[in-house]
């Protein structure tokens, strides 16, 4: 582009800034803003060169150069190409206004798409005002900045700041009549909101973990444009302003882990209200049934709290997600609910009982939840939930069975220690994740003759989208059929005590873990070329083939198994963690010394083991505190280890007696 071409440029960004009042932000290559604002005679001499324009482009062109000096985004002394420069500024802005525009994110790549280099319509211009955004963090009690220009200023940011309702500063403040966004996340000192009355532009309010507020002030009325309130974590907050309904643009309330106790039923004349979030507020026990006849609302998020009866109405027309802990009966109105999209009940203890036939009425239902509750069975019209592609029922202890499910479910985990056979699942052709355990759990399981036996076959071929799989089957005895063609299959754990070969394994598997396998022998798993973690607990096997063959594996634990011996580590060059724990049997561990990128070792309670077993610690250059954590324990542990599932619950496997 000429230089002629660029001047014209920005004189255009000039205009822009000055009739449409376009946020601009100029970049400085390689120059200070102020020569450029200035005019030094580098710049009088490269516009003398154009003489023969018109007076009057001349005298455009310096104006706009004095004008754009004066709002400098910023300077830059870096190599490189426009494009890439402008990709790296689009990240940078993008990063600063996500933390405080709402929903932002999802913008992001329809931004960087507009910004395509190779693009040869692209002319790009990313500015900002000055004085638009304000970070003051760690602010002072007492504030002697003078003169501060806050007439542009839309959003200040003063988290973590020792502020509070007296602060001086609050009087300079209050000329941002353009302020939309006020951040006072974690103001410790904060009692009581400031005056707020002078922002009339204010859109978003950010209280988050003011640990003393305890009392939002009546000048939060004249918020009529407030759009978001965020209370989280403000721990001695106890009520919500009586002026709550006047806020008529409100669309988020977040008072999440707050010590509320009750809210205004003027909630009910926010018309334009779609996000209400009140987790964990352990004292609030009731919700007004003015919150029924919301009609925009979208999200109702309610877990952990102490609520028994769900205020709900077929008005709510537009809830997309719904979360609660301790209704003790779904309300009838649940079922109307068309838009409905994700029901979170986890933890529904007193939740009891058939889930109704109804439940086919939710025909946008993407997620259910009901794990950790009592009930008893689920209808056969669930499998005409076209949209459902998340079943969650762990520790649904009273499920005796479970009928036939939607093709469309791509995450699927069931337990019940009343469970008596094991769902059909070879129609769940999407299905991406599944858990199935029938919930067996006591402190110390039974001598594994004694366990009951019951056969089961878990028809596997046809799950070709498999990617984690997790068995847990203690009283049934499980025979998986098709594991091998399970190409996309991850992630294996299978606790199977009646399991008595282990099957052919899929070769893509990146992480196998075994418990409770009573068989002493295990085939060679050398083809599993991508394994990356190994794990044996409570194992009879008494020696891995071809365990020095994995060049993947990056971690190896072993406890409670009667390994005699584990010689072929010392072959697995990228090994990074071993465990070795309670394995009573083994009598040695190989050299370790070539194992150059081993840096977390644990052996413990390996009672073969001669006393003065420290070499491993001489032979690998570890850190002193890393050298700690070699353990030698002389009394074993009766719990075993935790197997954390993707579903986020932890289930407990213990030692057999």
């Amino acid at each position: 582009m000429s230089c002629r071409a660029k001047l014209a440029q920005i004189v255009d960004c000039h205009k822009c800034h000055k009739t449409t009042g376009q946020i601009i932000m100029p970049v400085f290559f390689n120059v200070s803003p102020t020569v450029v604002k200035k005019g030094s005679s580098d710049y009088e001499k490269a516009i003398a060169r154009h003489r023969q324009e018109d007076p009057k482009t001349l005298q455009e062109w310096k104006k706009a150069l004095i004008h754009l000096g004066s709002i400098s985004g910023g300077t830059s002394n870096r190599s490189g190409t426009d494009a890439s420069l402008i990709d790296e500024l689009v990240v940078n802005v993008l990063r600063v206004l996500n933390r405080y525009l709402v929903d932002i994110e999802h913008d992001v790549e329809r931004v960087m798409e507009l910004l395509d280099e190779k693009s040869s319509d692209v002319r790009v211009g990313t500015e900002i005002l000055k004085g638009v955004l304000l970070e003051f963090g760690s602010c002072p009690w007492n504030l002697r900045a003078k003169n501060l220009d806050l007439e542009e200023l839309v959003i200040l940011d003063l988290s973590r700041s020792m502020v509070h309702e007296k602060w001086n500063g609050w009087i300079q403040i209050q000329k941002a009549k353009k302020l939309k966004v006020l951040n006072l996340t974690g103001c410790v000192h904060l009692i009581k909101t400031p005056d707020l009355s002078h922002f009339k532009c204010l859109e978003r309010l950010i209280l988050e973990r003011c640990m003393r507020l305890d009392e939002i002030g009546p000048s939060v009325k004249s918020l009529r444009c407030l759009v978001s309130l965020n209370l989280r974590f403000c721990t001695e907050l106890k009520k919500l302003p009586r002026e709550l309904g006047s806020l008529t643009s409100l669309e988020d309330i977040l008072i999440d882990e707050t010590a509320i106790q009750e809210i205004p039923a003027s909630i009910g004349d926010l018309q334009k209200l779609k996000r209400f979030s009140a987790c964990n507020c352990l004292s609030l026990t009731q919700l007004p049934e003015s919150i029924s006849h919301v009609e925009s609302l979208e999200v109702l998020a309610l877990n952990g709290i102490e609520i028994t009866k769900l205020p709900l109405s077929e008005e709510l027309r537009v809830l997309q997600y719904l979360s609660i802990s301790n209704c003790r009966k779904l309300p009838a109105a649940i079922w109307k609910l068309k838009r409905l999209e994700e029901l979170h009940a986890s933890g529904c203890r007193s939740l009891e009982g058939k889930i109704p036939k109804q439940i086919k009425m939710l025909s946008a239902l993407r997620v259910l939840k009901l794990g950790y509750s009592r009930i008893c069975g689920l209808p056969d019209s669930i499998s005409g939930l076209p949209n459902l592609q998340t079943l969650d029922l762990l520790h649904c202890d009273q499920l005796r069975e479970v009928p036939k499910l939607p093709s469309s479910l791509i995450s699927l985990s069931v337990s019940s220690k009343l469970m008596d056979r094991i769902p059909d699942i070879s129609s769940l052709v999407k299905l991406g994740e599944l858990f199935l355990g029938e919930g067996s759990q006591e402190p110390v399981l039974p001598v594994r003759d004694k366990i009951e036996k019951k056969e089961c076959t878990l028809q596997l071929g046809s799950l070709l989208e498999l990617k984690i799989l997790q068995l847990s089957m203690l009283k049934i005895q499980l025979l998986p059929v098709g594991l091998h063609y399970l190409y996309k299959l991850r992630k294996l754990s299978l606790c199977c005590i009646h399991l008595k070969k282990l099957p052919r394994l899929p070769p893509g598997l990146f992480t196998l873990s075994l418990h409770h396998c009573k068989s002493q022998t295990m085939p060679d798993l050398s083809y599993l070329v991508l394994l990356s973690k190994f794990e044996l607990f409570n194992c009879a096997v008494t020696e891995v083939p071809g365990l020095g063959k994995f060049k993947s594996l990056r971690v190896f634990r072993a406890s409670h198994c009667d390994l005699q011996q584990v010689d072929e580590l010392e072959n697995l060059i990228f090994l990074a963690s071993l465990n070795v724990s309670y394995c009573r049997s083994l009598e040695r561990l190989p050299d370790l010394s070539n194992l150059t990128m081993l840096k977390d070792i644990k052996i413990e309670g390996c009672l073969m083991i001669p006393d003065d077993f420290y070499y491993v610690d001489s032979h690998l250059n570890l850190s002193e505190e890393q050298s700690s954590s070699l353990i030698e324990a002389d009394s074993p542990s009766e719990v075993t280890n935790a197997i954390d599932f993707p579903t986020g619950h932890v289930w407990n496997f213990y030692k057999h007696e």
